[in-house]
């Protein structure tokens, strides 16, 4: 078997590969090289970086601090309006359960309507939220799925008695 060129520099980048550093140290030392140099680069990698803690705060705190484009719809109404569909999921949840396990499945449908619908005006108002803001455009996505999940588990008979 003859080694080829291609194979040699196939192998040196798999070296390359390994010896780089990951995630977070590679952040630490670009932004260390970046402060030693103390160049433009070490101010621009820093105004980048998320203060600490920032990724265990929760995004609809975070509202506030994300700037608005002319014509755009508020955040903080979207924020609202997702507090809004929260309060629903809990008097769905409540519903199902039932007291004395008498279920209400006709309520619980039609508030999971409502959510489903509240979950639909909120994507048409801003179809860029994903973009704008992740952390609610996540919430949004899930909030979807479990509207889509439970109305196939009414409609299947999971909670009939």
């Amino acid at each position: 078997m003859k080694i080829t060129n291609e194979q040699l520099q196939a192998l040196q980048q798999q070296e390359e590969a390994r010896k780089k550093p990951r995630g977070a140290a590679a952040g630490f030392d670009s932004l260390l090289a970046g402060q030693l140099q103390g160049g433009a680069q070490g101010a621009a990698a820093q105004s980048v970086l998320p203060p600490p803690g920032a990724g265990s705060v929760n995004p609809l705190l975070m509202v506030q601090q994300t700037g608005q484009t002319e014509g755009a719809v508020p955040l903080s109404g979207v924020a609202d309006t997702l507090g809004g569909v929260l309060d629903d999921w809990e008097n769905y949840s409540r519903m199902i359960a039932g007291e004395g396990g008498n279920a209400d499945l006709r309520s619980a449908y039609s508030t999971l309507e409502g959510i489903g619908e509240e979950v639909a005006r909120i994507r048409d108002a801003v179809p860029d939220l994903a973009e704008r803001h992740p952390g609610m455009g996540r919430i949004v996505d899930e909030l979807e799925v479990m509207t889509v999940t439970e109305r196939f588990k009414i409609n299947r008979g999971d909670y009939s008695a």
